[in-house]
């Protein structure tokens, strides 16, 4: 018969093996993947107000497009997987720089709403940018060299820009001849020449939630090419808007904006698999998002206090459309 610390011991060897015996289970089924990222982004922020009106109805009173043509960007991404599930952390930075052009284009007339009465062109100016995000996903494989992947992310996006050296057309003013205003393109439209413009700041923050699925096709042995469709669930956008005046400060416009399924992404990639360890992949995606509304919020100062505008008098509006490529190489770490 076996005494008490005989017992003890063989149970304490039996609980270390099955310790052992699923930590080696676990390693040999989990890997970390280590992946840095380079790429570019190229489309266009949108910036809406709309407004009811008396006379007119309710209609967009301004919108203001602001290019992201083109932001470089490098970043990283790690990447654990167990069998068929993964999880990822990735971020980045974009570099500062221009960045196309800025369109600012109001529609003020009383009595036609499709009337464009100021149009002006800026240089547009990224300060700074960046974004982050996380996604899961589980993989099933119908077939040898077909797999699919529903995933869930989210992300995050934060961009800045300045809007400056613009010049433009004003036609808002009432006209001595006919006592309304005139088209930007009218003859009677004030020209303001390059520089004589106010300078514009603009941050936008994005969260985004997105669910969608991977579709994996292997046609060989060290190629796979991927294709995914996303919708996003939920999507937040915030914004400052800054229009500096000419005298004092200007007025600050925070906005605040969600939507729901109100954004789209379709990505691509091919991935070469030079060896057990290294990958080359390259990247394509497209996101859009439409309008989604919200409400604004103003103040003579960024650090307020803000006033509410009521809904039934204005709200504002915000999209997106983009292009993304990227290039990496994925490394796998074990």
């Amino acid at each position: 018969m076996m005494n008490l610390p005989t017992v003890l011991q063989t149970k304490k060897r039996l609980l270390l093996a099955a310790f052992l015996s699923a930590a080696v289970c676990f390693a040999e089924n989990t890997h970390l993947f280590l992946e840095p990222l380079f790429g570019v982004r190229y489309g266009t922020l949108n910036e809406y107000v709309f407004k009811n009106s008396s006379s007119v109805g309710y209609h967009k009173l301004s919108q203001l497009d602001w290019e992201a043509k083109p932001l470089f960007y490098a970043g990283g991404k790690a990447s654990v997987s167990y069998k068929l599930f993964d999880f990822a952390f990735y971020g980045g930075g974009f570099f500062p720089g221009r960045s196309g052009t800025m369109y600012d284009s109001d529609w003020l007339s009383d009595f036609d709403a499709t009337m464009k009465t100021n149009y002006s062109v800026s240089d547009n100016i990224l300060n700074s940018g960046a974004f982050c995000g996380t996604s899961f996903s589980a993989s099933f494989s119908p077939l040898s060299f077909l797999e699919i992947a529903p995933s869930v992310s989210i992300d995050y996006e934060r961009y800045s820009f300045t809007a400056k050296d613009g010049y433009g057309y004003y036609g808002d003013k009432e006209n001595s001849k006919t006592g309304t205003a005139v088209s930007w393109d009218d003859e009677n439209a004030q020209f303001y020449q390059k520089g004589k413009l106010c300078s514009i700041d603009y941050t936008r923050n994005t969260f985004y939630t997105w669910i969608g699925f991977l579709v994996q096709y292997k046609p060989l042995k060290f190629l796979k090419i991927n294709a995914g469709i996303y919708t996003a669930p939920f999507m937040l956008i915030e914004s400052l808007d800054h229009h500096l005046a000419s005298k004092g400060n200007g007025t600050f416009y925070n906005d605040v904006m969600y939507g729901f399924f109100k954004g789209w992404k379709f990505n691509s990639e091919v991935i070469w698999n030079i060896n057990s360890r290294f990958s080359l992949k390259a990247a394509a995606a497209f996101t859009r998002i439409n309008c989604i509304k919200g409400t604004t919020y103003s103040s003579s100062s960024e650090n307020g206090p803000y006033s509410e505008s009521k809904k039934s008098d204005s709200e504002p509006g915000a999209g997106a459309d983009f292009w993304n490529w990227s290039l990496s190489i994925e490394y796998r770490l074990f």
